[in-house]
């Protein structure tokens, strides 16, 4: 959480959106906590499934 705290402070220094994807659903309230939404999910030829995930500008 360190590390995403540190890139988001720098997104959000250059006043842009921010995008990940989470291949861990336990992630997924991680994530909400720092501003994210899930956005769609895709499920990959193995059967996993990624959250799509976006943050505003701030």
């Amino acid at each position: 959480m360190s590390l995403l705290a540190e890139s988001l402070s720098r997104i959000d220094a250059l006043g842009a959106p921010a995008y990940l994807e989470s291949s861990n659903p336990a992630n997924i309230r991680r994530y909400e906590s720092c501003g994210f939404t899930a956005r769609d999910e895709i499920t990959t030829a193995t059967g996993h499934v990624v959250t799509t995930m976006w943050r505003p500008a701030r």
